[in-house]
């Protein structure tokens, strides 16, 4: 389950996604950085949050970097 932005209520059957790349273009996010990071959460709300964040690919010798994203996961505690 995704979250709604903050502030925002979502009513039922809206889509989360669609909700957020209003809000970060209310705020001025540029659109190639609207993807690079996301998170989701249990909705029981038991589970950890799950943060995903785009990270650059790392360089082969001195090669350029292969194109594509990398995505690294983060486990966020719960306090």
């Amino acid at each position: 389950m995704h979250p709604g932005p903050p502030g925002v209520d979502l009513p039922d059957g809206a889509d989360p996604l669609a909700a957020w790349d209003d809000f970060l273009a209310g705020i001025g996010v540029p659109p190639e950085q609207r993807n690079t990071r996301s998170a989701i959460e249990d909705p029981a709300g038991h589970g950890p949050r799950l943060f995903f964040q785009q990270v650059p690919e790392r360089k082969r010798g001195n090669q350029e970097p292969v194109p594509g994203s990398q995505w690294r996961l983060v486990r966020q505690s719960i306090v």
